[in-house]
């Protein structure tokens, strides 16, 4: 499954936005390994998690949301699409992070 991560910095230099940008990229190896990580732009990062029942992966994917930031906003098509939003990071330097998974195999049976 893919998991794209998006985080938004007000980091007034270069070296600042690299600084935040490696902050960020330690905290997602931890949770997901170095090898499953990609980066995709300054901030912008694809995970490769292991593959799981959808119903599964939504829960654990928001529960690694809680620990980056708080007040998140669900959209999307829950049944096949995961799309998260929070303006409020724990992590300093963010000002908003954007949290997007789409499940490749579940089918809903309605």
């Amino acid at each position: 499954m893919d998991i794209y991560f998006d985080f938004f910095t007000d980091a007034g230099s270069s070296a600042a936005k690299e600084k935040v940008a490696r902050r960020v990229k330690k905290l997602l190896d931890v949770q997901y390994g170095d090898c499953n990580i990609g980066c995709r732009g300054d901030m912008r990062f694809l995970v490769r998690a292991e593959a799981r029942e959808w119903p599964a992966a939504v829960v654990e994917i928001i529960a690694y949301a809680q620990t980056l930031g708080r007040q998140w906003i669900i959209t999307g098509a829950i049944h096949d699409e995961l799309d998260l939003w929070s303006n409020h990071a724990t992590i300093v330097g963010i000002t908003s992070i954007g949290i997007v998974a789409v499940s490749g195999d579940f089918k809903p049976i309605c």
